[in-house]
Protein backbone atom coordinates (compact mmCIF):
# COMPACT_ATOMS: atom_id res chain seq x y z
CA UNK A 1 0.00 0.00 0.00
CA UNK A 2 1.72 2.93 1.29
CA UNK A 3 2.38 6.09 -1.30
CA UNK A 4 1.15 4.56 -4.26
CA UNK A 5 -2.02 3.12 -2.16
CA UNK A 6 -2.67 6.33 -0.62
CA UNK A 7 -2.10 8.53 -3.88
CA UNK A 8 -4.81 6.06 -6.30
CA UNK A 9 -7.36 6.11 -3.17
CA UNK A 10 -6.89 10.22 -3.47
CA UNK A 11 -8.30 9.84 -6.94
CA UNK A 12 -10.43 7.41 -6.40
CA UNK A 13 -11.77 9.93 -3.83
CA UNK A 14 -12.21 12.76 -6.54
CA UNK A 15 -14.92 10.74 -8.02
CA UNK A 16 -17.03 9.49 -5.31
CA UNK A 17 -16.06 11.08 -1.42
CA UNK A 18 -17.07 7.98 1.01
CA UNK A 19 -15.92 4.72 -1.32
CA UNK A 20 -12.94 4.57 -1.17
CA UNK A 21 -12.98 5.32 3.14
CA UNK A 22 -15.42 2.88 3.16
CA UNK A 23 -12.87 -0.16 1.59
CA UNK A 24 -9.93 1.51 3.61
CA UNK A 25 -12.24 0.77 6.33
CA UNK A 26 -13.24 -2.76 5.59
CA UNK A 27 -9.88 -3.44 4.81
CA UNK A 28 -8.24 -2.56 8.16
CA UNK A 29 -11.06 -4.80 9.21
CA UNK A 30 -10.56 -8.28 6.92
CA UNK A 31 -6.82 -7.52 6.63
CA UNK A 32 -6.09 -6.96 10.13
CA UNK A 33 -5.61 -3.71 11.25
CA UNK A 34 -3.09 -1.91 9.23
CA UNK A 35 -3.67 1.28 9.72
CA UNK A 36 -2.17 3.55 12.58
CA UNK A 37 -3.55 6.10 14.67
CA UNK A 38 -5.53 7.95 14.60
CA UNK A 39 -6.46 6.68 11.24
CA UNK A 40 -8.30 3.66 13.20
CA UNK A 41 -11.22 5.75 13.53
CA UNK A 42 -11.98 5.24 10.47
CA UNK A 43 -12.54 1.26 10.72
CA UNK A 44 -14.63 1.56 14.16
CA UNK A 45 -17.82 0.31 13.90
CA UNK A 46 -19.16 4.29 14.19
CA UNK A 47 -17.10 5.01 11.42
CA UNK A 48 -18.14 2.15 9.20
CA UNK A 49 -21.65 2.93 10.29
CA UNK A 50 -21.01 6.41 9.29
CA UNK A 51 -19.20 6.03 6.08
CA UNK A 52 -22.28 3.72 5.00
CA UNK A 53 -24.48 6.35 5.88
CA UNK A 54 -22.94 9.13 3.98
CA UNK A 55 -22.03 6.69 0.95
CA UNK A 56 -26.01 5.72 0.09
CA UNK A 57 -26.46 9.00 0.26
CA UNK A 58 -24.26 10.06 -2.35
CA UNK A 59 -24.35 7.22 -4.51
CA UNK A 60 -28.61 8.01 -4.60
CA UNK A 61 -28.21 11.89 -5.00
CA UNK A 62 -25.46 11.58 -7.60
CA UNK A 63 -27.61 9.71 -9.80
CA UNK A 64 -30.33 12.43 -9.85
CA UNK A 65 -30.27 15.14 -12.64
CA UNK A 66 -29.60 18.55 -11.14
CA UNK A 67 -29.84 17.11 -7.50
CA UNK A 68 -26.17 15.69 -8.48
CA UNK A 69 -25.10 19.53 -8.54
CA UNK A 70 -25.66 19.79 -4.91
CA UNK A 71 -23.48 17.01 -3.80
CA UNK A 72 -20.82 17.82 -6.14
CA UNK A 73 -20.91 21.57 -4.32
CA UNK A 74 -20.63 19.95 -1.40
CA UNK A 75 -18.12 17.14 -2.64
CA UNK A 76 -15.93 20.50 -3.42
CA UNK A 77 -14.71 20.45 0.22
CA UNK A 78 -15.46 16.95 0.77
CA UNK A 79 -14.04 14.95 -1.94
CA UNK A 80 -10.55 16.67 -1.63
CA UNK A 81 -10.65 16.29 2.10
CA UNK A 82 -11.20 12.51 1.96
CA UNK A 83 -8.41 12.48 -0.67
CA UNK A 84 -6.50 13.65 1.96
CA UNK A 85 -7.24 11.56 4.69
CA UNK A 86 -7.05 8.19 2.40
CA UNK A 87 -3.67 9.52 0.93
CA UNK A 88 -2.43 10.58 5.03
CA UNK A 89 -3.89 6.86 6.38
CA UNK A 90 -2.16 4.89 3.83
CA UNK A 91 1.19 6.70 3.67
CA UNK A 92 1.00 6.18 7.46
CA UNK A 93 1.08 2.34 7.18
CA UNK A 94 5.29 2.10 6.47
CA UNK A 95 6.36 5.62 6.39
CA UNK A 96 6.85 6.12 2.74
CA UNK A 97 5.53 9.58 2.40
CA UNK A 98 5.71 12.38 5.29
CA UNK A 99 2.26 13.47 6.23
CA UNK A 100 2.58 16.98 5.17
CA UNK A 101 3.21 15.62 1.72
CA UNK A 102 0.44 13.17 1.84
CA UNK A 103 -2.07 15.64 3.07
CA UNK A 104 -0.92 17.72 -0.33
CA UNK A 105 -0.46 15.54 -2.66
CA UNK A 106 -4.25 13.88 -1.15
CA UNK A 107 -5.81 17.62 -1.64
CA UNK A 108 -4.01 18.01 -5.25
CA UNK A 109 -5.52 14.91 -6.51
CA UNK A 110 -9.09 14.46 -5.37
CA UNK A 111 -9.41 18.49 -5.79
CA UNK A 112 -8.16 17.88 -9.35
CA UNK A 113 -10.39 14.63 -9.90
CA UNK A 114 -13.29 16.73 -8.39
CA UNK A 115 -12.93 19.83 -10.48
CA UNK A 116 -12.26 18.05 -13.42
CA UNK A 117 -15.35 15.69 -13.00
CA UNK A 118 -17.99 18.08 -12.25
CA UNK A 119 -17.21 20.49 -15.09
CA UNK A 120 -17.63 17.56 -17.45
CA UNK A 121 -21.12 16.28 -15.28
CA UNK A 122 -22.57 19.70 -15.81
CA UNK A 123 -22.06 19.43 -19.41
CA UNK A 124 -23.17 16.37 -19.12
CA UNK A 125 -26.41 16.79 -17.72
CA UNK A 126 -26.87 19.70 -19.80
CA UNK A 127 -26.31 18.19 -23.49
CA UNK A 128 -28.24 14.83 -22.40
CA UNK A 129 -30.86 16.46 -20.66
CA UNK A 130 -30.08 15.04 -17.64
CA UNK A 131 -30.59 11.61 -19.71
CA UNK A 132 -26.71 10.50 -19.40
CA UNK A 133 -26.21 11.94 -15.49
CA UNK A 134 -27.21 8.07 -13.96
CA UNK A 135 -24.73 6.09 -16.46
CA UNK A 136 -22.06 8.73 -16.18
CA UNK A 137 -22.31 8.26 -12.52
CA UNK A 138 -22.37 4.51 -12.48
CA UNK A 139 -19.14 4.69 -14.50
CA UNK A 140 -17.40 6.55 -12.33
CA UNK A 141 -18.46 5.09 -9.14
CA UNK A 142 -17.43 1.33 -10.95
CA UNK A 143 -14.59 3.10 -11.26
CA UNK A 144 -13.75 4.27 -8.03
CA UNK A 145 -14.21 1.14 -6.53
CA UNK A 146 -11.68 -0.99 -8.92
CA UNK A 147 -9.04 1.67 -8.42
CA UNK A 148 -9.70 1.67 -4.64
CA UNK A 149 -9.47 -2.00 -4.56
CA UNK A 150 -6.26 -2.37 -6.46
CA UNK A 151 -4.84 0.60 -4.79
CA UNK A 152 -5.04 -1.27 -1.28
CA UNK A 153 -4.20 -5.09 -2.76
CA UNK A 154 -0.82 -3.45 -4.46
CA UNK A 155 -0.64 1.12 -5.11
CA UNK A 156 1.58 0.72 -7.97
CA UNK A 157 -1.23 -1.24 -9.81
CA UNK A 158 -4.04 1.14 -7.88
CA UNK A 159 -1.97 4.03 -10.02
CA UNK A 160 -2.68 2.32 -13.38
CA UNK A 161 -6.16 1.58 -12.56
CA UNK A 162 -6.63 5.13 -11.70
CA UNK A 163 -5.33 6.74 -15.48
CA UNK A 164 -7.29 3.65 -17.07
CA UNK A 165 -10.26 4.80 -14.92
CA UNK A 166 -9.83 8.11 -15.76
CA UNK A 167 -9.69 7.81 -19.24
CA UNK A 168 -12.79 5.46 -19.34
CA UNK A 169 -14.24 8.11 -17.87
CA UNK A 170 -13.38 10.48 -19.59
CA UNK A 171 -14.95 8.54 -22.71
CA UNK A 172 -18.23 7.82 -20.66
CA UNK A 173 -18.56 11.82 -20.14
CA UNK A 174 -18.65 11.74 -24.37
CA UNK A 175 -20.62 9.25 -24.38
CA UNK A 176 -22.98 10.39 -21.81
CA UNK A 177 -23.47 13.31 -23.68
CA UNK A 178 -24.42 12.18 -26.90
CA UNK A 179 -26.82 9.81 -25.28
CA UNK A 180 -29.49 12.04 -24.54
CA UNK A 181 -29.14 13.77 -27.97
CA UNK A 182 -29.82 10.84 -29.75
CA UNK A 183 -32.64 10.06 -27.78
CA UNK A 184 -34.59 12.78 -28.36
CA UNK A 185 -34.18 12.96 -31.98
CA UNK A 186 -35.30 9.40 -32.37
Amino acid sequence: MGAFGGLALAAASGWNTFLPLLLIALGDRVAGDFLNRPYTAISSLAGILTILTLLTIEIVVDKIPRADLVNDILGSALRPAAAALCCMALASTDDSLHPVLALSAGLLIGGAMHWWRSGWRRIVEVESRGIGTPLVSMVEDAMCALTAIAGLLYGPAGLATAVLGWLIIRWSYGWGRRFGARRETA
